[in-house]
């Protein structure tokens, strides 16, 4: 079933991985479109909902504002066409980003990477922080 920003997962399903996605979307935190997959991250809600986030730090700020904690928590790769869950994805800083936090998607072990903790941290500076140390 289709929502009107993203895809919904299907009645009575648990999805068991990222759900598919078409560009573009309506990001829930900054209510900008999601046009790069590149940036794109999506949260699986514990009613299967997948919401999609047109940057990194836009999920983490949604994340903070939630009272309960998602099912499932996707980051697209930044070169590749897949997703990385939470647990495997470590982040590069890069210089502009759709919101301006400054980080894409890697996998663990990628060289000058940081990991979700501290790419998080800095996120909740705000825009740009992932630039300053």
């Amino acid at each position: 079933v289709i929502g009107s920003f993203g895809y919904t997962a299907y009645a009575g399903t648990v999805a068991s991985g990222p759900m598919p996605f078409v560009f573009p979307a309506l990001c829930p935190q900054c209510q900008m479109s999601v046009l790069d997959p590149a940036f794109a991250a999506q949260v699986i809600t514990k009613k299967g909902k997948a919401e999609f986030f047109d940057d990194p730090g836009c999920l983490f700020d949604y994340l903070d504002r939630q009272a309960t904690p998602p099912r499932a928590v996707w980051f697209h790769h930044r070169e590749l066409d897949r997703w990385l869950p939470e647990e495997r994805v470590e982040f590069v800083q890069v210089p502009k980003s759709p919101m301006g936090y400054g980080i894409q998607a890697v996998d663990p072990g990628t060289p000058a990477a940081i990991g979700l903790r501290e790419a998080r941290e800095r996120c909740r500076r705000g825009p740009g922080a992932t630039e300053r140390r």
